[in-house]
C-alpha cells in the first residue's frame, strides 16, 4: 500500500514538471474586457491557435493549426506585443516562411521556402512594403533574379541570371516601370539584344547579336513604336550553332 502511495505522489510530482506550463486559467477577461492568461480559439471545435494575453495583448510564443491540428505557424510576441517573429509551415511541417512583423506589418528580411526546404525567395520590407533587394533562387538555391525595390516598386536594377550563374538579363525600373538600358546575353555570357526603355515602352536603337557576336539586326522605336527594322544577317545564314525558330522567337521580347 505504501509502494503504491509512493508510486502515486511521484507521479503527481513528475505529471506537475511535464505540464507545468500548462493554464491554470482558460479564455478569461478582466472586468475591462481584455483578454488575460491562456486563451484557445476553436471554431466548430477545430482548434485555431493557443497562446497566452496579458491585457488584451499576445505574449510569448503562439502556435497556429491547419483544420488537421498540424502547426500552420508560430509566433513569438515581444516588445509590449509590437514585434512578432514569425514562422508558417505547409501541412506537411516544412518550413514555408520566415521573418518579423512590427505592428503587424512585415519588416526586414523575409525568406520563403519552396515544399522541399530550400530557399525560394529573399525579400526585405519596410513597415509593410517592399524595399531595397529581394531574390528569387534556383533549386540549387543559387541567384536567379535579383530585383531592387523602393516603396514597394522595381525601382533600380533587375537581373536574372542563367543556372550557370551568367547574366541573362540586366534591366533598369523606375517607379515599376522598364526605363532605362537593357542589355540580355547568351549563356556564355555573348550580348545577345542591347536597347532602351522609356516608362515602360521601348526606344532608340534596339540590334540584335547572333551567338557569334556578329550584329542581325537593328530597329529603332519612338515611344514604343517601330520606326524602321533593318536586317543585316538573314536567319537562314545565321551560324550552324543557331537555332533559326528560336532565335525569331527570342528577338520577340514584348
Amino acid at each position: 500500500m505504501r509502494i503504491k502511495v509512493v508510486l502515486l505522489i511521484i507521479s503527481m510530482v513528475f505529471s506537475g514538471y511535464l505540464f507545468g506550463q500548462q493554464p491554470d486559467t482558460l479564455n478569461k477577461t478582466d472586468e475591462q474586457g481584455r483578454k488575460q492568461g491562456y486563451w484557445q480559439k476553436k471554431e466548430e471545435g477545430v482548434l485555431q491557435y493557443e497562446g497566452r494575453f496579458e491585457d488584451g495583448k499576445p505574449v510569448g510564443i503562439f502556435r497556429y493549426y491547419y483544420p488537421s491540428g498540424k502547426i500552420k505557424a508560430k509566433t513569438h510576441f515581444i516588445d509590449n506585443s509590437r514585434v512578432a517573429y514569425t514562422t508558417t509551415f505547409y501541412p506537411d511541417g516544412k518550413v514555408m516562411a520566415r521573418g518579423k512583423y512590427i505592428d503587424k506589418q512585415k519588416d526586414s528580411l523575409w525568406m520563403f521556402y519552396n515544399r522541399r526546404g530550400d530557399p525560394a525567395s529573399a525579400e526585405y520590407y519596410d513597415k509593410g512594403i517592399k524595399d531595397s533587394i529581394s531574390y528569387t533562387f534556383y533549386p540549387d538555391s543559387t541567384v536567379a533574379v535579383e530585383t531592387h525595390y523602393q516603396n514597394g516598386q522595381q525601382h533600380g536594377s533587375k537581373k536574372a541570371f542563367f543556372t550557370n550563374g551568367n547574366l541573362k538579363s540586366h534591366i533598369q525600373y523606375r517607379n515599376d516601370k522598364k526605363d532605362g538600358k537593357a542589355r540580355f546575353y547568351y549563356m556564355d555570357g555573348t550580348l545577345k539584344i542591347k536597347g532602351h526603355y522609356n516608362n515602360g515602352l521601348k526606344t532608340g536603337q534596339w540590334t540584335y547579336y547572333t551567338e557569334t557576336g556578329e550584329k542581325a539586326r537593328q530597329e529603332v522605336y519612338k515611344n514604343g513604336y517601330k520606326l524602321s527594322d533593318s536586317t543585316f544577317i538573314e536567319p537562314e545564314k545565321w551560324p550552324d550553332s543557331v537555332d533559326v525558330k528560336k532565335k525569331k522567337k527570342s528577338l520577340d521580347l514584348d
